[in-house]
């Protein structure tokens, strides 16, 4: 494969790269898996994608020369508008992002799970769609069980469970998504009322300006206008609910930003659809004059570039291979 992209520091090959040691470096992480998509009627929002990060002020990686693969999750896929009101379904889970780590000193890997799929009412009871990364929120009919947030478990938490949902007569306050830096709101058991927000997300400046990740999805509506919708998470990258009689598509989340996507809503004769969620991302940072002879990206897609305090950025927004030598 050619080398689309390469930033190095000739220095180091002072350091014994031709007397055969090997070169490496020292690597920051932030690790973003896909958001989960929510079902029609009435479901709860989608969990976001894992959050994983080791910036700023945690323990580093090495990557000793070699290629390192690097994979970026997609949002789960949404749920066209035309499914009848009365379907049970279960919304799409994101794609797990994984940065591999190669070479003598690491043969770790690191996964972020992918966000659970938000279910619809009478939806499927006891399904594993719905946990993930962050957990989506509760279904406001049948099971009404919330998603589980860091599934499988790491250590830091990778995300948070989704919101409950409201309790009262007519099934139609749903659960928020979870999101990385808290739990899915609860839908309100009082009627009329309103679904649980999206679970807030978390900021980080590892690309050197502070962005946004990993937010979750508000829960649908249904039962009358009365009700409202769960709004989109704060300081996060999932969409809202869709409110009741909506029966165009919701709003996608924004790519690379493992947002979740809102529950839909009842409307007769079909439910409102729902978008795809927030594709993931993977960034890695290094110190520029601590760098070995050369690091390379692929594809050109992605990209390799300076950023503040003497640092380069390796920033994979799709699938590709991180080579150090």
């Amino acid at each position: 494969m050619p080398i689309l992209a390469s930033i190095g520091a000739g220095s180091a090959r002072g350091f014994g790269e031709g007397a055969g040691v090997s070169v490496s470096a020292e690597f920051d992480y932030l690790v973003i898996a896909g958001g989960g998509a929510a079902f029609g009627s009435i479901a709860g929002g989608g969990g976001a994608g894992g959050y994983r990060t080791s910036f700023p002020g945690g323990t580093q990686v090495t990557l000793t020369g070699g290629v390192t693969n690097i994979t970026v999750g997609a949002g789960g896929a949404g749920v066209s508008c035309g499914a009848v009101e009365a379907a049970a379904g279960m919304g799409n889970k994101g794609i797990d992002s994984v940065f591999n780590v190669c070479g003598v000193e690491n043969t770790d890997k690191f996964t972020s799970a992918g966000g659970g799929g938000g279910i619809s009412r009478g939806g499927v009871a006891g399904t594993t769609n719905k946990d993930g990364g962050s957990g989506a929120g509760a279904n406001n009919d049948g099971p009404k069980v919330a998603g589980v947030g860091n599934t499988p478990p790491v250590s830091p938490s990778q995300g948070n469970n989704g919101g409950t949902a409201g309790q009262s007569s007519g099934y139609d306050r749903s659960g928020g998504g979870g999101g990385a830096g808290g739990v899915g709101g609860n839908g309100q058991s009082s009627a009329p009322g309103a679904s649980g927000a999206g679970g807030v997300g978390a900021p980080n400046s590892i690309t050197g300006s502070a962005v946004n990740y990993a937010g979750g999805a508000g829960g649908g509506t249904g039962g009358g206008n009365s009700n409202t919708p769960g709004p989109a998470s704060p300081c996060g990258t999932g969409t809202a609910g869709i409110n009741v009689g909506v029966t165009g598509q919701g709003p996608a989340a924004a790519v690379n930003t493992g947002g979740g996507t809102g529950g839909g809503t009842a409307g007769a004769p079909n439910a409102g659809g729902t978008g795809n969620g927030g594709s993931g991302i993977v960034v890695l940072r290094y110190t520029t004059a601590s760098a070995p002879g050369s690091v390379s990206i692929a594809p050109g897609a992605n990209s390799l570039t300076p950023a503040p305090c003497s640092t380069t950025v390796a920033t994979f927004t799709v699938s590709g291979t991180l080579t150090v030598a």
